[in-house]
């Protein structure tokens, strides 16, 4: 009898063994599932969709709409920008590789209701659609056409550092290795070189550019890249 009773619970407890290595097993296999799903999920590509520029028409642009329609903004500065102040609203797009600016004028009422701000990018969207899309364009520029020469730029060969601040050139980086710096003027942006004999200047906390620079004679100037382009004057 005791035999039976102990052959009777090692089966009890092999049995047992067995279905919980069979249930860890299939909640591995489960949690494995799991992560190759989640995986899946979080590679998965979102379609970008581009507008087609061979549909563009400096000529039919007529409202912002027209010209928004064409908009593209996964590139980021290069691609696309967009401003607006009390008085106009500002676009820039790269079409095709052309850069161009259209401005419309806001009506007082638009400009107000503008700043009021929104809770988000989706209603922001939203309420350009509805208060800037209808807007005439006030002016169309193609910013490609108004890139300087570089027998334009040569002409500020021998000038100083101040020549350029006073005329609205502002710094967007500097190197003291090379007494070099990228400056912006307008909607574009250049690299300058500055002549220099000294000792090597610090790059100290309190290191001001404008103030180092503005004696120094210029050197080179080449164009670099289109710029902060929604900056005009009003």
């Amino acid at each position: 009898m005791k035999k039976s009773i102990i052959l009777s619970m090692l089966f009890s407890l092999t049995m047992f063994s067995l279905i919980a290595c069979s249930t860890s097993t299939n909640n591995l296999n489960n949690q494995s599932t799991t992560q190759n799903e989640t995986q899946v999920e979080t590679t998965t590509e979102v379609e970008i969709i581009v507008p087609d520029y061979s549909k563009f028409n400096p000529s039919n642009m007529k409202t912002m709409g027209d010209f928004l329609a064409f908009k593209f903004d996964e590139g980021g500065l290069n691609t696309y920008q967009e401003a607006f102040t009390e008085k106009n609203f500002i676009v820039v797009e790269n079409i095709d590789n052309v850069y161009y600016r259209a401005v419309a004028e806001l009506p007082k009422d638009v400009s107000e209701k503008l700043w009021e701000g929104s809770s988000g990018s989706e209603e922001r969207e939203q309420k350009i659609k509805d208060l800037v899309y209808p807007l005439p364009i006030k002016t169309l520029e193609n910013l490609n056409d108004m890139i300087p020469s570089q027998e334009e730029l040569d002409k500020l060969v021998g000038k100083t550092g101040k020549d350029l601040f006073d005329d609205g050139w502002t710094y967007s980086y500097y190197n003291l290795e090379d007494m070099a710096a990228g400056l912006d003027h307008g909607a574009y942006s250049f690299n300058v070189e500055f002549e220099y004999d000294g000792e090597p200047m610090q790059n100290t906390e309190d290191f001001d550019f404008y103030e180092k620079f503005k004696d120094l004679k210029i050197k080179s100037v080449r164009f670099s890249e289109i710029g902060n382009a929604t900056n005009i004057e009003e």
